[in-house]
């Protein structure tokens, strides 16, 4: 069981570290607000009439990608080593 949750570990910091290395900058997008509702008034609402959501910009350092994979070659070779 650790073995398989050890070769998880390392395929997704590969994945990450190779995303990183694809992206320059990662756009992280927060939940759309729907528009408060008055029982008293009623409105048509159109598809671009919502409030845009917050929208944060992600830039990472120069070293993560290559970290991420280092870190993540290691944790693979030595999670499907042959056991001795």
């Amino acid at each position: 069981m650790w073995r398989s949750i050890f070769i998880a570990l390392g395929v997704f910091l590969c994945l990450l570290g190779a995303e990183f290395l694809a992206c320059d900058h990662l756009v992280l997008r927060g939940t759309i607000r729907e528009p408060e509702r008055n029982s008293t008034t009623m409105t048509v609402s159109y598809p671009g009439a919502e409030q845009p959501a917050q929208r944060k910009i992600y830039v990472p350092k120069d070293w993560m990608p290559w970290t991420l994979l280092a870190s993540g070659v290691v944790v693979l070779m030595y999670s499907v080593r042959p056991r001795v």
